[in-house]
């Protein structure tokens, strides 16, 4: 379970959604409900680490089930069904919830496991801390940052194994981190780039400026595109403060989105 702290007022960098995941054996219950009118609503269902959703199209390696809404008002919640196989100890049921003008908001879920004892998060947003090797979700854009703090300068490379468009990526920076040439998202100044395709071999990049802020401060990428799903990266910057120490050891991280998040045992 997440718990979410009094700072997560600021307003979000993603599609206005909150998604929940109720398990019966290998069937889940996704319910996703809208924070504010949204059109075009897009919701995409697969597995990592093992975890197959029956039914799904296959997109690169990984079975997606998508499920598609005209518009859904305030308040709403959109209910979708699926089964699935399990996966090892690690997988996770990828839930991904878009709408028209909004990058998609990415959510993994842990089924419950046969011993007794559940995991010790149910729950966990993805990417702020992509789990390592084959539990990592993969679609097929893929975007990555090289960055040189020193010199306050990124570089943004977006690239997919599969043909996309409506290319939209993201630039933004948490816990003080500023992007030059960014506008206002509520609490967040993003930088955005867009293309009209994009097409296996090709790349889509670009270079940004950063000024980082005091402790450590992380720099946040957000591509998505028509077709080929999103992805979500942070990249650290600097050592933490005494303050973030202190955090950390209350169990409190931030999430890529912002949010103050505390993983709980169910």
């Amino acid at each position: 379970m997440l718990l979410l702290g009094p700072e997560a007022r600021a307003t979000k960098a993603t599609a206005p959604f909150d998604i929940e995941v109720k398990f019966r054996g290998n069937h889940a219950t996704v319910a996703v409900r809208a924070g504010s009118p949204v059109r075009d609503v897009v919701v995409d269902i697969s597995g990592s680490d093992g975890l197959v959703v029956l039914g799904g199209e296959l997109h690169g390696t990984v079975a997606v089930k998508e499920f598609r809404r005209e518009s859904a008002q305030s308040g709403e919640v959109l209910t979708f069904e699926v089964d699935f196989t399990p996966g090892g100890a690690r997988s996770l049921l990828a839930v991904s919830a878009d709408c028209a003008g909004e990058p998609a908001l990415v959510c993994g879920f842990s089924p419950p496991t046969p011993a007794a004892t559940p995991p010790s998060a149910s729950r966990a947003t993805a990417v702020a801390e992509p789990p390592p090797g084959p539990a990592k979700l993969a679609w097929p854009i893929h975007a990555n940052a090289t960055l040189d703090a020193k010199q306050q300068h990124a570089h943004v490379t977006v690239t997919t194994s599969r043909p996309g468009t409506d290319i939209v990526v993201k630039v933004y920076g948490l816990d003080g981190l500023i992007v030059a040439g960014g506008t206002p998202e509520g609490a967040l100044v993003v930088r955005t780039e867009r293309r009209a395709a994009l097409k296996p071999g090709e790349s889509f990049e670009f270079d940004v400026g950063v000024q980082p802020g005091a402790g450590q401060s992380y720099l946040v990428v957000s591509a998505q595109g028509k077709g080929i799903g999103s992805d979500l990266r942070n990249y650290p910057v600097g050592e933490l403060s005494e303050t973030q120490k202190r955090e950390r050891q209350r169990g409190v991280t931030v999430d890529p989105e912002g949010r103050p998040i505390k993983l709980m045992a169910p």
